[in-house]
């Protein structure tokens, strides 16, 4: 069965480890009954980012919107629009917004 959802009526949320981001899901979880995964838009404002925590599932970062460094074993990868990142469950990794502008990502995780 198809799930539709508009971009007003997504959820949002309160990502573990995250400071100066809003996060919006669009399907999985509270969002929808897809099971094998979740989606979700994250916006991060200027200085916005993400503590060194472990991916909480397989993880995929795609680029939206603006640049965000994602820091991996010590290598530090800059995220853009149309790039992405694979991340395997429990894989530790930080996020920073050093840019002017909001940066955005779509992010999938697979629990």
């Amino acid at each position: 069965m198809a799930t539709f959802r508009d971009a007003s009526s997504a959820v949002r949320y309160e990502a573990p480890h995250h400071f100066g981001v809003q996060s919006r899901r669009l399907q999985g979880l509270e969002a929808s009954e897809t099971t094998n995964y979740w989606v979700a838009v994250s916006d991060f404002e200027p200085a916005g980012g993400a503590s060194e925590s472990p991916a909480r599932g397989e993880t995929t970062y795609v680029g939206i919107r603006g640049e965000l460094t994602v820091g991996v074993d010590g290598v530090d990868y800059v995220l853009k629009p149309g790039d992405s990142m694979h991340l395997v469950p429990g894989e530790l990794r930080s996020v920073i917004n050093n840019g002017s502008e909001v940066a955005s990502i779509l992010v999938v995780i697979a629990p």
